[in-house]
């Protein structure tokens, strides 16, 4: 449907426009070619394969031992067995931020580096910090570790700094004022997706929450949440552990391993659990890998269990998928449980915003720390906040088209799914007329898009505007006048023009086109001559093939610059390097008049004066104006498409803008009463 609104015009200011001459080389047949500077990329994030380890702790004999994921089980034998002459005695194991293993003993809290777990053998600790008797320990967003203690009835945090110096612990959260206490027999701790703390009261019968607020000073808070026993459930909770959904799973010892859905954990109450495994014999911790297995040690057996996503679905008397056995495996009394895995990302929101960047995006997964980084495509977040092992936010960076959003930590980076996409989307349109007047039409509440025009610095080109074309980011665009002259704005690098080199052409030009990577621009003349300037590689002209023609109007290039589409008025298409022609619009009733490549290279969009659009390869058709009768009151002189393939807008000359697809009407030069018959392009803005 096509739509027509009032919006208010932007002013024009007045910019510095940026000229300059550069040297250039001779390629080919009414070709040039400007050398420019390389631009610095960053690289792109990983893979996601660096895969998951499992540590488990063992009382008997006082070792951390590792296990690469995914294992046969059995009679596997260990990566690594790390011992401490006594000193190591894990009830719990946690990674922190930096990748050191943290291990809670019996009157100790240890560390151990990277470079120490990464062989077996006797290590001193890192850091060893005196401490009551422990059994629980979670790292919270901010890089503290929390820590329980049974037999003292308390829920201690120790701040980053003090646990590097050894020092005093910051608060502590004790049941010695409340009846019934408040924490009876805290056996392990947890960090929910929102950041709230869950301790299991493994003689209280109860799983209790904290909000973040009740445990900035030491003292007796009472719980936000507590969860109470019904039936069978919670008769000895011990182990705790979030999933990627948010469900909380509790070892119940020598009974089950117990599901309660975040909906369960919003009020104090005593639930039936969502999902119950029973007879795992005498269970003690557990933990997740990024593939969603839960790992569970049975301390008198002396083996770890694993359950797929699939068993824990459903839930009810199920063998082991696998077991980690023991006795021949090296450690007795398993404890402690803790996965180093890759993070994983499972919802992106929003999952669009704009190109300057600026939008916040709350990124859903598992395995995120206080250092953890975030990219969008190759760009990194401007800012990132972790809220969770589960939640963060971040602030996109600038962008176009649509990218991946990767996670990375110290135990690598996330595989791309499609969970992890990210589009940015234009927010507005810029027109450009035969003088250089640039006109930007925005989305509400949204700035920006506007970066000079040549009224707007008192500049008269010698020959009238023809095209315009963006910057990757947006922030910035090209004019390019019919004698090849180039007017570079905002971010736009000003690669070379015509007259700059004293160059007449022997047609005019007809349009510009750039590729995404900012590398350089293509100018196009009416008879098929091509210009290339940065380090965009010049791939042929029609005058260089001996072919005689007066009527290209256009071209499109392929999105790394490595091939270009010349079109002419009669539909007809010329492919030069990587871009192959498709196919033509020859035999149109309405001369032809712009074409666009899609973001990926993969086709383009063909249209005419009167507004009927022809896709080839991957381009698809949202409307025409014939189609919905509408007969436009000046002709189409261009075609723009949206950040990904949902939609585009056609624009005529008089500036008259028709949005198709997911393309969205943000107003037009009549809407606004402007009377002008000499628009010659648009862009997204």
């Amino acid at each position: 449907m096509t739509t027509m609104r009032s919006n208010s015009q932007k002013p024009v200011p007045g910019r510095t426009v940026r000229l300059g001459l550069a040297m250039a080389t001779v390629l080919g047949a009414g070709a040039l070619a400007v050398a420019a500077a390389g631009v610095a990329v960053a690289p792109q994030a990983g893979a996601g394969t660096n895969g998951s380890t499992l540590y488990v702790g063992s009382e008997t004999p006082d070792t951390v031992t590792s296990f690469p994921l995914p294992t046969a089980g059995g009679n596997v034998k260990p990566a690594i067995d790390v011992t401490s002459n006594g000193k190591l005695q894990p009830e719990a194991l946690a990674f922190d931020a930096s990748g050191d293993l943290w291990s809670a003993n019996t009157g100790t809290i240890t560390e151990y580096t990277p470079a120490q777990l990464a062989s077996s053998g006797k290590k001193t600790p890192a850091v060893t910090v005196t401490a009551a008797p422990l059994d629980g320990m979670a790292f919270t967003a901010a890089g503290d570790l929390w820590v329980t203690s049974f037999t003292m009835n308390t829920l201690t945090e120790y701040k980053s700094t003090e646990l590097k110096s050894g020092g005093t612990p910051a608060v502590q959260i004790t049941s010695d004022l409340k009846t019934p206490p408040s924490l009876k027999g805290p056996n392990e701790v947890a960090v929910d997706p929102a950041g709230n703390l869950w301790v299991s009261n493994s003689e209280g019968h109860t799983i209790v929450e904290f909000k973040p607020t009740q445990l900035t000073a030491s003292g007796d808070p009472v719980p936000a949440v507590t969860i109470s026993a019904k039936g069978k459930s919670l008769t000895f909770p011990i182990g705790l552990a979030f999933d990627a959904s948010g469900d909380l799973w509790v070892v119940n010892e020598g009974v089950a391993v117990e599901e309660f859905t975040p909906n369960q954990l919003t009020s104090s109450g005593d639930p039936t659990p969502a999902v119950t495994i029973d007879n795992v014999g005498n269970t003690q911790t557990i933990a997740f890998d990024d593939s969603g297995d839960a790992w569970v040690s049975a301390f008198d057996q002396q083996d770890v269990f694993e359950y797929t996503p699939a068993q824990l679905a459903t839930g009810g008397t199920v063998a082991p998928a696998e077991t980690i056995t023991g006795a021949t495996t090296g450690f007795v009394h398993a404890r402690g449980l803790t996965v180093k895995a890759p993070p994983t990302v499972t919802s992106v929101s929003p999952a669009t915003g704009t190109p300057k960047g600026g939008t916040t995006v709350t990124v859903h997964g598992t395995g995120f720390t206080s250092a953890t980084t975030v990219a969008f495509g190759t760009a990194a977040a401007t800012t990132v906040k972790v809220v969770s092992p589960f939640t963060l936010s971040a602030v996109a960076p600038a962008g176009k088209g649509t990218v991946t959003v990767t996670v990375s930590t110290f135990a690598g980076t996330s595989a791309t799914t499609s969970a992890d996409v990210f589009t940015y989307v234009s927010t507005g349109y810029d027109l450009v007329g035969a003088d250089g007047g640039v006109f930007v039409f925005d989305a509400p509440h949204q700035t920006g898009g506007f970066y000079g025009s040549l009224p707007g610095i008192h500049v008269v080109p010698n020959k009238p505007v023809v095209g315009m074309v963006p910057t990757t980011t947006d922030q910035g665009y090209f004019l390019v006048a019919a004698d090849g002259g180039v007017f570079a704005f905002g971010t736009a690098p000003f690669l070379g023009s015509l007259p700059g080199l004293k160059v007449t052409p022997a047609a005019p030009i007809t349009g510009i086109v750039a590729a995404d990577t900012d590398k350089g621009y293509f100018l196009v003349g009416q008879d098929g001559g091509v210009f290339a300037f940065g380090t965009v590689p010049f791939l042929g002209s029609l005058p260089g093939q001996h072919v005689s023609v007066d009527n290209i109007i256009g071209i499109a290039s392929t999105p790394s610059g490595n091939g270009y589409w010349l079109v002419a008025s009669d539909g007809t298409v010329y492919g030069f390097g990587t871009a192959q022609k498709i196919g033509t619009a020859k035999g149109t009733s309405s001369p032809v008049s712009a074409i666009a490549g899609t973001p990926t290279g993969g086709g383009y969009w063909i249209t005419t004066q009167n507004g009927t659009v022809y896709p080839f390869g991957n381009a698809k058709t949202f409307g025409t104006l014939p189609a919905i009768h509408v007969t436009p009151a000046h002709p189409v002189i261009g075609i723009v498409h949206t950040a990904g393939t949902g939609g585009y807008w056609m624009l005529g000359s008089d500036g008259g803008i028709f949005a198709f697809g997911d393309a969205t009407f943000y107003g037009s030069l009549p809407g606004l009463t402007v009377r002008v018959t000499d628009i010659v392009a648009a862009v997204p803005n």
